[in-house]
C-alpha cells in the first residue's frame, strides 16, 4: 500500500480495488462519521467485489462533543442501512484527557471504541486522504516533531486486534469530492471543520491553499516526503533496536556505558523507545537534550535527576533508571498482620499475601534506617541497608520496602531478602511470601 496517485487523475474505486488486493485477509470494519471522506468510502466499498467478498460492516464513535451528535449517528445507520451495510454505534466520553488536548483526546478514545469493537484478524478502514496527510505532517513539522513522526500516517498498521488500513491515503480531497458529486451522495458538514483557530482547520483553510498556489502539486508533495521518511524511519527503527538491546541492563535498566558510545541523536531515540517499551510519555526535546550532560556523564554516585511530567531518570552507578512519580509513603507507617488476609500497603506500594493463608503474628513497617537480618543459622545479623546495597538497589527504592518483623527480629525485606528463621517457618508450613506490587 504505498502507491502514490496522481492527484489530476485520482481514481478513489480503482485505488480501493488496489488497495483490498494488498490487505491481508480479514473481514472490513469502515469507521463512518457521516463526513464526506467516510461516506464516499462507504458507497465505493458497497459497490466492490472484493469488499463484498470479504464482507463490510461498519462502526460510527459518537464522542458527544456536539449537540447534534445523536443525529450525525442516525444518518449514519441510515445511510450505511440503505446500502446493505450493519452499522453499530458506539458512544464515549471524554473526561480525563491526561493533559492531551480535546482533538487528541477524542481520537484516543475512539481508537479505543475501534479496537474493543473489532473482531480478531478484522481491518478497520479509515478514509484518510492525501490532503489529510499533509496536514498531518505540516502539524508535526511545527511541533518539532522527527523523522518517525514527519512520515505522517500509514497506509496500513497494527490495530490489535486486526489492522487499520487507509486505501485512500494517495488520493487528493479533490478526487474524493469529485466522486461522491458524480454518485449525488448525502455527507454530514461539521461545523468545527471551520473554525480557523484550530490548528489543523489553520492549515486546510489558510496554509495549504497558499501553497497551492505557488506549488500546485504541494499536497503529493508532502506525501511523498512522508513515504520517503517513513522508508528511513523503519531502517532507523532497526538501528534503535540493535543499540538499544547492546544497552539494555537488568530488570529494565540501561546501563550507562554502552550509552556513553552513542551519538547524541541515537541515544535520544534509545531513551525513547526504552520509556515507550514502559508506557510512559517521552521528555521534551530540552529535558532530552540534558540526558547526556545530567545522567549519563554524572558521577557514578551522583544523585542526578531529570523529570518531566509522568516519569524520571535517574542514574545509580552504571545504571540509568525509570522512576515513575509516587506519593511518598509515611516512614512511620506500621501495621499488625496476622497472614491469613492480603495486606494492603500504603501510598499505592502494592500488597502484602502469604499463599496459602497462614497465621503469624507480624507487624509491618517501612524502612527507618539501622535494620540489621539474620539471614543464615549462626551466622551474625548484616546490615540492611549494605545487603541492599550489594544487591544494587537504588536508594529512592529502598525507602519503599515493606519490612516484616517478627517480635523483636527482622523477618524479611521485602519478598526476597528473608531471614534464615522466616525461611525454615514458610518452608514447614508449605507457604510462600508474595508482594504483589502496583506497577
Amino acid at each position: 500500500m504505498n502507491r502514490h496517485a496522481d492527484p489530476a487523475t485520482g481514481r478513489p474505486e480503482a485505488d480501493l480495488e488496489a488497495a483490498l488486493g494488498e490487505l491481508p485477509a480479514g473481514p472490513l470494519l469502515l469507521l463512518l462519521s457521516g463526513g464526506l471522506d467516510s461516506s464516499a468510502l462507504l458507497h465505493a466499498l458497497a459497490h466492490s467485489p472484493q469488499a463484498g467478498a470479504r464482507g463490510v460492516s461498519a462502526l460510527h464513535v459518537d464522542h458527544a462533543l456536539h449537540p447534534d451528535s445523536a443525529l450525525w449517528a442516525e444518518h449514519c445507520v441510515r445511510v450505511a442501512g440503505s446500502h446493505g451495510i450493519e452499522i453499530r454505534v458506539v458512544r464515549v466520553e471524554i473526561r480525563d484527557r491526561a493533559g492531551l488536548g480535546l482533538e487528541a483526546a477524542a481520537r484516543r478514545a475512539r481508537y479505543a471504541a475501534v479496537a474493543e469493537a473489532m473482531a480478531p484478524g478484522s481491518i478497520a478502514l479509515a478514509a484518510h486522504h492525501a490532503d489529510d496527510q499533509a496536514e498531518t505532517v505540516m502539524l508535526r513539522l511545527m511541533r518539532g516533531a522527527g523523522p518517525g513522526a514527519l512520515g505522517g500516517m500509514r497506509p496500513l498498521r497494527a490495530l490489535a486486534p486486526g489492522w487499520l488500513a487507509r486505501p485512500w491515503l494517495a488520493l487528493p480531497r479533490r478526487a474524493i469530492r469529485a466522486y461522491a458529486e458524480r454518485h449525488r451522495l448525502e455527507w454530514l458538514d461539521d461545523p468545527s471543520n471551520a473554525v480557523p483557530q484550530q490548528d489543523r482547520n489553520f492549515l486546510r483553510l489558510d496554509v495549504m491553499p497558499r501553497l497551492e498556489s505557488r506549488w500546485p502539486d504541494a499536497v503529493g508533495r508532502v506525501g511523498r516526503s512522508a513515504a520517503l521518511l517513513r522508508a528511513a524511519s523503519g531502517h532507523l527503527a532497526r538501528q534503535v533496536d540493535e543499540a538499544a538491546q547492546a544497552c539494555r541492563g537488568s530488570a529494565g535498566t540501561l546501563r550507562i556505558e554502552p550509552l556513553k558510545q552513542l551519538d547524541d541523536f541515537l541515544l535520544g531515540e534509545v531513551v525513547r523507545a526504552w520509556l515507550s517499551q514502559h508506557q510512559l510519555p517521552s521528555p521534551p526535546s530540552p529535558v532530552l537534550a540534558r540526558v547526556r550532560s545530567e545522567l549519563i556523564e554524572s558521577r557514578p554516585d551522583s544523585s542526578a535527576r531529570l523529570a518531566w511530567r509522568g516519569a524520571a531518570l535517574r542514574r545509580y552507578r552504571d545504571l540509568l533508571h525509570i522512576v515513575v512519580p509516587s506519593p511518598a509513603p509515611d516512614p512511620g507507617w506500621e501495621c499488625p498482620w496476622d497472614g491469613e488476609t492480603p495486606l494492603a500497603l500504603p501510598a499505592g506500594l502494592g500488597t502484602l499475601v502469604l499463599a496459602p493463608p497462614r497465621r503469624l503474628p507480624l507487624v509491618v513497617r517501612l524502612r527507618r534506617g539501622g535494620e540489621r537480618i539474620v539471614l543464615g543459622p549462626n551466622r551474625p545479623s548484616q546490615s540492611v541497608k549494605h545487603l541492599l546495597q550489594q544487591r544494587g538497589m537504588p536508594p529512592w527504592q529502598r525507602a519503599r520496602l515493606p519490612l516484616l518483623w517478627y517480635g523483636d527480629a527482622l523477618w524479611a525485606v521485602g519478598a526476597d531478602l528473608r531471614a534464615h528463621a522466616f525461611d525454615a517457618w514458610l518452608e514447614r508450613e508449605s507457604a510462600r511470601l508474595l508482594w504483589q506490587r502496583s506497577r
